[in-house]
């Protein structure tokens, strides 16, 4: 197992993507059928998104609460075709209010790096927090 304060290169990539509003570029993370899972989501709320067409009505539609920021205090662990990412993220809401959100990612890659698992251990109510 590695260690490292550095992104992976496309996850570094789809995360510019997503902070210029381009949601296809986050989606070149993914294989077409690979699956986005929000495993601390509230009931009632978005827990796994399956495939390009879910992961793009959804993702496209996170403009109206949070514009993505910078991301801090980074740590991945990689081993093989698996990346487990910690990192505090640092956007606001369209109308400038902070909004920190603490991420835990699990990833889990192809052969050909593209992420058939992306399992999203961040609390969505602290996009709508007041």
């Amino acid at each position: 197992m590695t260690s490292s304060s550095t992104l992976p290169t496309s996850l570094a990539a789809a995360l510019d993507s997503l902070k210029d509003g381009d949601v296809d570029g986050w989606l070149d993370l993914f294989a077409p059928d690979g699956v986005h899972e929000f495993p601390w989501a509230p009931e009632g709320w978005v827990s796994r998104l399956e495939g390009h067409d879910a992961m793009r009505a959804y993702m496209g539609g996170l403009g109206d609460n949070i514009v993505f920021g910078h991301l801090d205090d980074v740590h991945v662990y990689e081993s093989g075709v698996d990346t487990v990412v910690q990192a505090t993220g640092h956007h606001h809401r369209p109308d400038g209010t902070p909004r920190d959100l603490h991420y835990i990612w699990f990833l889990t890659r192809r052969d050909d790096g593209k992420v058939t698992r992306f399992q999203d251990y961040m609390n969505p109510e602290e996009l709508t927090a007041l």
